[in-house]
């Protein structure tokens, strides 16, 4: 499943482009967070 990004800039200290379509909500914790980012760099070709 997809999720898309809602523009909250909270990926930015992760992702400094702002590139990681995710969906935020209070209940995701940043180790899931980075376990979603390592798999959006693994899936995603570097620009």
């Amino acid at each position: 499943d997809q999720v898309k990004c809602r523009g909250c800039g909270r990926c930015t200290d992760i992702c400094p482009k702002g590139a990681i379509s995710l969906s935020f909500d209070p209940s995701v914790t940043e180790k899931e967070v980075r376990r979603i980012v390592e798999k959006f760099k693994s899936t995603r070709i570097e620009t």
